[in-house]
């Protein structure tokens, strides 16, 4: 009854589910971590509402110009980066949306095939073999840096240190 019930949930009631989580993430996440809305409306406004003092002297009105000059221009470049991050996010999640899409419909397909074709067993062998040795390399570069205990000079002031 499964094998008959799974095709219809994979390809229909998951696909469905997969669109609509999606869509959520691409409408509320980016939105929320980077409020672009706000960001185009304050665009040219000083950053961090960082302005001179207007009741000023005419003497000072030149440096108080290119001061508030500095601040809106400050704050046009921070908010410019902000928005093409946002931007950059979006076409991100699109692209790695399309490509769990399409990975979501061929993956029955695949693992059937390569079940049938007897490579099932020896693709996921090799790839624990190769995670397996990526491991343990780290490990081997993780610890290849320290240095033995004799070389510390501050464990030789220590009252342990004539056991080692």
């Amino acid at each position: 009854m499964f094998l008959f019930k799974y095709p219809f949930w994979h390809y229909f009631e998951a696909s469905a589910d997969i669109l609509k989580i999606w869509r959520n993430f691409l409408k509320f996440f980016v939105l929320y971590l980077f409020p672009v809305p706000l960001l185009l409306k304050t665009l040219f406004k000083p950053w961090k509402r960082d302005v001179a003092n207007q009741n000023t002297s005419f003497e000072k009105l030149l440096p108080n110009l290119l001061d508030q000059f500095a601040s809106r221009f400050v704050g046009f470049l921070v908010r410019i980066s902000v928005i093409a991050a946002a931007i950059t996010l979006e076409i991100a999640t699109i692209i790695f949306g399309v490509m769990f899409f399409i990975f979501w419909f061929l993956s029955p397909i695949i693992i059937i095939t390569l079940f049938l074709s007897s490579q099932f067993f020896i693709i996921p062998v090799g790839i624990i073999i190769g995670l397996s040795f990526c491991f343990l390399l780290f490990i081997f570069y993780k610890t290849s840096n320290e240095k033995p205990a004799r070389e510390l000079k501050t464990v030789e002031k220590k009252i342990w240190y004539n056991y080692l």
